[in-house]
């Protein structure tokens, strides 16, 4: 049977000192861990808002235009809407664009459909450290007016898209 030398006290002394490189190091890499997961997360959470804003102001939009709005109704519906959900058109980081009829999609060029879209911009707070200083998100939603008649009644609906 063969027994490991024991180590002397000698090279104890010539490893004085690695603890603090290697704990350096992975506190390093905890902090970038943490760092992702909150940028990340917050991307997520603002992402969500986002779409939650382009969806109600497309509906809104479709709504005004199902009550005969013209164009400046429906863009001042539209952006009222991504407003009261924290987006207003004109902030540095927010721009809102609201199209009538549509000019990309499947509903392009028809005037029974009110487009939005929503873009946001805003600062990371860990990502900076490589190199990306801010992140940008749009959402786009369409909604379609459209309506069915009977001998009784006309029924309208909004479906969104």
């Amino acid at each position: 049977m063969r027994f490991l030398p024991s180590r002397s006290p000698a090279s104890y002394k010539k490893q004085s000192g690695l603890i603090v490189v290697f704990a350096t190091l992975a506190m390093f890499v905890f902090l970038a861990i943490a760092g992702l997961v909150l940028d990340t997360g917050y991307a997520y959470y603002k992402k969500r808002q986002l779409q939650t804003a382009a969806d109600a102001a497309a509906l809104n939009g479709a709504y005004t235009l199902m009550a005969g709005g013209e164009n400046n109704d429906i863009r001042k519906k539209a952006r009222a809407s991504t407003k009261s959900h924290g987006f207003r058109n004109g902030d540095d980081d927010v721009d809102v664009d609201m199209n009538w009829p549509p000019t990309y999609g499947h509903y392009i060029d028809n005037t029974s459909a009110v487009q939005v879209e929503v873009e946001y911009t805003h600062d990371t707070f860990f990502l900076g450290i490589v190199g990306m200083d801010t992140l940008t998100y749009s959402a786009n939603a369409t909604a379609l007016v459209g309506g069915e008649a009977n001998e009784t009644a006309f029924m309208y609906w909004v479906k969104i898209m």
